[in-house]
């Protein structure tokens, strides 16, 4: 695969001047990268970012060419395979891949997103709105947006003996470890530190999920994990729980996380529009516009996915031997 786009060479014919790459650090990523985004966009839209050891795509051309590439598969960032351990889900191919997905693909087809929706999601929203709704004010990522995240996907999981404050502090705690992306020129991570709490939060994981796949072993039921133990496997055969267990920390991290922090942008949005809340509140039909505009204006992943080329490919203009990591920033 190669592309003729040379980015970020003026007019001139020069290359612009990257070495202001090499000052960029985890801090500027973490309290705003868009500046950065910019830059990148304007100068180099594919470039090698020190701090995360990895190349960046930073416009929608190149992300979309690197996702729809068959030169390109899935790779889990350094700090994603830290965090989650192998195999996750997002960090697999092949036959790997293919069999978790069909694991946790059924409960997410849109008529069983449907059926739990009303059956599950709705009640605890209604149940949280009624615990402050005479109070004239509310914190609403604390006390709604990720509440109704956590508890929804948590009794999914078959996790109802947990509470939603511990849900809450393992998605943080997961974060932290999954975002501590930094690495020095050898390639080794500058804030060991920074996986401390991931590990405390899976170890307290295992010891509070291993029981219960215990019983689903012998007792399956219509939760998700005691599905993923069970579907597609022959008879008294089960899925072993080190296999399944990146993808439940998967789960805990991304899919408790995003969902909150995708409705709490979206009502930034429209509170910092009102006339565009009033017409959302006089017309509920515009709810889902007003959902997809959300995840559009303020994605709930600035950190993007990564991609690994299979082979030596040129893209956009920058030549990337076999097994290169490439992160495609969508939060661009």
């Amino acid at each position: 695969m190669t592309t003729t786009a040379q980015p970020g060479i003026s007019e001139s014919g020069a290359r612009p001047d990257l070495s202001w790459l090499d000052e960029v650090t985890m801090t500027d990523l973490e309290r705003n990268p868009y500046a950065t985004y910019e830059r990148l966009r304007r100068e180099a839209p594919l470039a090698f970012v020190p701090v995360l050891g990895s190349y960046v795509a930073s416009t929608e051309e190149i992300c979309r060419e690197i996702a729809t590439s068959p030169d390109f598969e899935a790779v889990i960032t350094p700090a994603g395979g830290r965090t989650f351990g192998h195999p996750a889900i997002i960090g697999v191919n092949g036959d790997i891949h293919a069999d978790l997905r069909s694991m946790v693909e059924p409960a997410l087809q849109p008529v069983e997103v449907d059926r739990w929706i009303d059956d599950l999601v709705r009640p605890i929203a209604r149940g949280l709105l009624e615990d402050f709704e005479d109070a004239g004010r509310a914190e609403l990522v604390a006390q709604f947006c990720e509440p109704v995240s956590v508890r929804a996907l948590g009794d999914l999981l078959g996790l109802q003996s947990v509470s939603s404050d511990k849900l809450r502090e393992w998605f943080h705690k997961l974060s932290h470890s999954f975002t501590n992306a930094g690495v020095d020129d050898n390639g080794e991570f500058t804030n060991p530190e920074g996986f401390v709490e991931g590990d405390e939060a899976k170890a307290e994981i295992r010891a509070t999920v291993d029981p219960l796949i215990d019983h689903w072993i012998e007792h399956p039921d219509d939760s998700a994990i005691s599905h993923w133990l069970h579907d597609g496997m022959p008879p008294g055969k089960t899925r072993d729980r080190d296999y399944i267990y990146p993808t439940i920390y998967v789960y805990l991290l991304g899919a408790m996380q995003e969902p909150g922090h995708g409705m709490a942008s979206t009502l930034v949005g429209l509170f910092s529009r009102p006339e565009q809340l009033e017409e959302v509140v006089d017309d509920p039909t515009l709810i889902p516009r007003a959902i997809a505009e959300g995840m559009r204006w303020t994605s709930p992943i600035w950190s993007a996915t990564a991609r690994i080329t299979t082979k030596d490919v040129t893209v956009a203009g920058v030549d990337l031997p076999a097994g290169t990591p490439v992160i495609q920033s969508y939060g661009s």
